[in-house]
Order: structure tokens, then C-alpha cells, then sequence
């Protein structure tokens, strides 16, 4: 298993000094199977420059698998701009969470950033043969590589995906925020309604961090959200 980063940045791409190093693009990250099949991970402004890539390489893979963790802009931005997906005889599969608010597909976001008030290429001008598939939590395969998801903790639906491949794993957890913990300044009085509520919340966040630690247990490679520090994110951006 092969795997490029091609964009590694939270929010908006960032050209310049301070970038240099990881790059200024937001997530896209490219997975190559031993027998040559091509998952991405993500749509960020990274993907522009993976299309770029690999129109350069010569003959497309087919499909393209495209995976996304969920549908804030900056993970789907780059789709507009990725080459192959004009290239007529190109396939290319997208699955990702629905919008839980609104049960928007996944086609309908893709194709809502696309409108004429956004962006002058209309969706109906893509040559490709491109497909929509809703996920939730499953186990499917991809070529040689089999990947699961677990539904993560954030503000849309997210999904992090465990790419396997004989005895080798990676795990992409997209965005991910940890689980909401309830503290009492005094302990609440046994037997109250506070109590059992208190109670009830401590049992759902540590059975969903340990669901998630299990998730990632037997991971070769983690790739996570690590975007804020710890005094950033408590003040300012939770649910970012």
C-alpha cells in the first residue's frame, strides 16, 4: 500500500512561507493497492493537484474511488477541478455520509457547489461517468483493499474509513472531535434524576471513545484532525 499526501491543510488552502514544508493545500490524500487500485481520500484543493498528476501518468485507473469523510467545503472544493473527471470513458466512484439535517444525498452536495452561481462549469459538463453512493456504517470491498467506516464525532455526519490490505491498515479519521464529557464541581446525590443523567452520559462518551480507539487499535498508520492546539480548541473551535 502506497500512500500521498496531496493536501494536508484544515478551513482554506494557504500559499506561502509558512507552508512550505506540508503545503498549503486542504485534504487529499491518494492510497495506491498493491495491484494498482487508487482510493482517495478526500476532495480538498490537494485533489486539482492529483488530477493534474495523474493525467500525466498516462491511462487513468478505472474506476477512480473517491471517499469522503464528510462534506464541509474544504474536503469536497477541490472536486470542480479535478481533471479526469472530464475525460469522457473515465469512471469515477464517490461515496460518503448523507447531510443528517436535511437527508441532502451526497450527489446533491457535489453538484450544489457546482451551481452556475459558484462556479462556471456546470455538473452536466463532466465527461466522466461519475456515481454517487451514501455510506453509512459497512464493510466493502475495493480491489484488493477492504474498507470499513465508523460514523465520527462531528458537526455534519462524518465517516472515517479503515483501509486494510492483507496485514496492513491505515485509518483516516477525517474530522473527529473527542466525545462530550459532563463534569460536576460536587458529585450529584445518588439516586437523583441529575444522577442518572450525569451517569447515562458518562457510560455513551466512554463506550464511544472506546468504539473509536478499537477503530483505530490495529492501525499501521493513523492520519487524524489535529488542526487546533488544546488552549485553541476548547475556547474557540469546537465544532470546527
Amino acid at each position: 500500500m502506497k500512500i500521498r499526501f496531496w493536501g494536508v491543510r484544515g478551513s482554506i488552502p494557504i500559499p506561502g512561507h509558512d507552508t512550505i514544508r506540508y503545503g498549503g493545500n486542504t485534504p487529499c490524500i491518494e492510497v495506491t493497492s498493491s495491484t494498482g487500485d487508487v482510493v482517495i481520500l478526500d476532495a480538498g484543493t490537494g485533489l486539482r493537484c492529483l488530477g493534474i498528476e495523474m493525467m500525466k501518468r498516462g491511462a487513468l485507473p478505472s474506476p477512480i474511488h473517491l471517499l469522503i469523510s464528510h462534506t464541509h467545503w474544504d474536503h469536497i472544493q477541490g472536486f470542480p477541478f479535478f481533471a479526469p473527471c472530464y475525460v469522457p470513458g473515465a469512471v469515477v466512484h464517490v461515496r460518503g455520509p448523507v447531510h443528517f439535517r436535511n437527508n441532502r444525498s451526497l450527489q446533491h452536495v457535489f453538484e450544489a457547489q457546482m451551481q452556475y452561481e459558484f462556479f462556471p462549469v456546470s455538473n452536466t459538463q463532466l465527461a466522466a461517468t461519475i456515481t454517487y453512493d451514501s455510506l453509512a456504517e459497512t464493510t466493502f470491498p475495493l480491489g484488493s483493499l477492504t474498507v470499513t467506516t465508523q460514523f465520527m464525532n462531528h458537526s455534519v455526519q462524518a465517516i472515517g474509513y479503515q483501509l486494510r490490505e492483507q496485514d496492513t491498515i491505515l485509518v483516516y479519521t477525517g474530522d473527529h472531535e473527542p466525545y462530550y464529557d459532563v463534569f460536576h464541581a460536587d458529585p450529584a446525590p445518588h439516586e437523583s434524576e441529575d444522577d442518572l443523567l450525569f451517569g447515562d452520559t458518562e457510560n455513551m462518551v466512554q463506550n464511544a471513545t472506546e468504539r473509536f480507539l478499537a477503530f483505530l487499535s490495529n492501525a499501521d498508520l493513523a492520519i487524524m484532525d489535529c488542526q487546533y492546539t488544546p488552549e485553541e480548541y476548547p475556547a474557540k473551535k469546537r465544532t470546527w
